[in-house]
């Protein structure tokens, strides 16, 4: 049987590829930033890591300001925040 630290360091790690997965499967990089369906990447990372409730279609248009690049940091460093409170509310409970 699985430790919570274990499960918790199994979507780490799902969600260290979840940015970019998630980013391309919703964004079509080539196409205009003001074409890009940020609703649906909005909710599919709220799918993913439910912590991410407040995650809105306008924060990330200005968040990646038109640069998929910067969108996706921007995705990956909203993930790396959610576990890290995550691992802060395992460490304390």
């Amino acid at each position: 049987m699985s430790s919570p630290r274990g499960v918790l360091a199994s979507r780490v790690q799902g969600l260290a590829g979840l940015d970019r997965r998630a980013a391309q499967a919703n964004v079509d990089a080539a196409l205009p930033a003001a074409e890009w369906p940020l609703d649906a990447l909005a909710a599919k990372m709220q799918q993913y890591c439910p912590m991410l409730t407040d995650l809105s279609a306008d924060q990330l248009a200005a968040e990646g300001r038109g640069d998929f690049e910067a969108l996706r940091t921007y995705l990956r460093r909203r993930g790396a925040e959610a576990y890290q409170q995550k691992a802060r509310a395992f460490a304390c409970g």
